[in-house]
């Protein structure tokens, strides 16, 4: 009776430990969920609007991520990183009526 209690524990403790180091999926994309669901909510975005801004928000976050990791001195990543926000804004402006493009760029400055 002992062994299988100490069986039990032992799974137990053994279980959380997994479960403690494995990574939350959810945190993966944290940061952009949170920005398409700030800008659902705060420009109230139809769901068509939401399919291409969400697309758009994934390729630059991508792009920014891979020029952030690359190899450019300081001076050059921040010019092409000013570069890709120009596109960027481009691009959502294309997809937002101009009353919704005003009001992202209000809460961009944010």
């Amino acid at each position: 009776m002992k062994m299988i209690i100490a069986l039990v524990l032992f799974a137990f403790i053994g279980m959380s430990n997994v479960q403690a180091q494995s990574p939350n999926v959810d945190t993966v994309n944290k940061e952009n969920v949170s920005e398409i669901d700030m800008l659902t909510q705060k420009l109230n975005l139809t769901p068509e609007q939401i399919v291409h801004i969400s697309k758009t928000i994934k390729a630059f976050k991508s792009t920014e991520d891979r020029l952030k990791a690359g190899g450019l001195s300081p001076a050059d990543k921040q010019e092409e990183l000013a570069k890709l926000a120009k596109r960027k804004d481009g691009n959502m402006q294309t997809f937002l009526t101009k009353e919704q493009y005003a009001n992202y760029q209000k809460f961009k400055t944010q």
